[in-house]
């Protein structure tokens, strides 16, 4: 009778100690999935902003575009300041 009392006990604090190290583990998965959540935030923003930044360029490239092509077709002289305008962008 008292052995099968000791295996009890020795089977609770078993149970106790295991319970202990699944906790932490949960509590340790739990900060890293928010971290992970973190990142997979960022990186969503981060990747609308280039795309809003690539939609700007490609509107700002097509109104170049039409710009020189409506100076060719009524064949206007360039602006003058068209060369400084060139390394300002760059």
């Amino acid at each position: 009778m008292l052995k099968q009392l000791y295996e009890i006990f020795a089977d609770i604090v078993s149970l106790l100690k295991r319970q202990d190290r699944l906790e932490k583990i949960v509590e340790k998965q739990g900060q890293e999935l928010k971290e992970l959540s973190r990142m997979v935030e960022r990186l969503i923003y981060e990747q609308q902003r280039a795309a809003e930044r690539e939609a700007y360029e490609r509107k700002l490239l097509l109104l170049e575009m039409e710009n020189r092509l409506l100076k060719e077709k009524l064949q206007l002289p360039p602006h003058p300041q068209d060369d400084g305008d060139e390394e300002n962008r760059k």
